[in-house]
């Protein structure tokens, strides 16, 4: 009996097409100059405000990758997480973090008053629907519906984060990417919003062409399969971007994993990082406009 496995080709065509540091460098120019437009926005809102920094509520905060984005871009967060997170607190300082249930209801009001937060952001946890979970129960239950109600009930604007398998569990959004902004991860993230958000034309146009050039080749963490299920013999490239998740760094120190999701080397442990959304995501401009635009009416009615 003769045994045929097909051969499979892959678009890097075997690191052929892989996209160079240059490529990835104009990509993050591009969005470095879009950030710099949105700023703007941020200052508008502060003026709006009558000087006071604009204000986000961020849950399930993590060791702080959306409240550094928060920061990113000119504004504050107070957030909060179910356990202590040390290396948050040694960054942001103690004022700056509670520990509590991020779905509690009458603690968001808490906070939102006593901060004077215009936006709630939440990332709650993801493991139940991880693409990167193949077999047996997730660790943590879902929490989608949960967050969204309680976010609802405590009023305001609202954003919700989550990996690409909570398709099922969340209204439609954006997805933004790494290739986006010329990061060396992929990262793909659904956001949810009682707002309208959007990617700017600069950003996704160019992105999407800086990811077809793009492959994790031999970085991948779990191989790829054929299409009889089985494992490729061997990997299609060395690759040009990381796969930072699970439960250390594979085949990259993690300042490299640092780099690749645009944070500071000395702000997060690996767990903390493939936790973690890039804090780009956040000062993009979407977030801030659009919540921006929305506060500006409420705002306008008071003056």
């Amino acid at each position: 009996m003769r045994w045929w496995r097909p051969v499979t080709f892959f678009a890097c065509l075997g690191g052929c097409e892989l996209a160079s540091e240059a490529d990835f460098a104009a990509q993050s120019r591009t969005a470095q100059g879009v950030i710099a437009w949105y700023r703007n926005y941020v200052e508008l809102l502060r003026r709006l405000r009558s000087g006071r920094t604009p204000t986000a509520v961020v849950g399930f905060a993590g060791q702080g990758g959306v409240s550094e984005g928060v920061r990113r871009a000119g504004g504050a967060a107070h957030s909060q997480d179910i356990v202590d997170q040390p290396r948050y607190v040694r960054r942001y300082g103690e004022e700056t973090f509670s520990v509590g249930d991020s779905r509690d209801v009458t603690e968001l009001k808490r906070l939102k008053k006593a901060t004077g937060a215009f936006l709630t952001l939440g990332s709650p946890t993801c493991k139940a629907h991880s693409t990167a979970r193949m077999r047996g129960e997730p660790s943590e239950e879902a929490m989608i519906a949960q967050t969204r109600d309680a976010y609802v009930e405590a009023g305001g604007l609202y954003v919700i984060e989550n990996v690409v398998g909570a398709r099922g569990e969340m209204k439609e959004g954006v997805m933004p990417r790494g290739s986006f902004f010329g990061l060396k991860v992929d990262r793909p993230r659904r956001l949810e919003s009682n707002f309208q958000l959007h990617i700017d034309r600069a950003l996704k146009e160019g992105g999407d062409r800086l990811r077809r050039r793009t492959c994790t080749g031999m970085r991948r963490r779990w191989r790829r399969l054929d299409p009889f299920g089985r494992p490729e013999m061997r990997d299609c490239c060395g690759g040009n971007i990381w796969a930072v998740q699970g439960d250390k760094p594979l085949r990259c120190t993690l300042e490299e994993c640092a780099d690749a999701m645009g944070t500071d080397r000395d702000h997060m442990d690996y767990d903390g990082l493939a936790q973690s959304l890039p804090p780009v995501y956040v000062v993009s401009g979407s977030l801030v406009r659009r919540a921006c635009g929305k506060s500006r009416a409420t705002l306008g009615s008071r003056l």
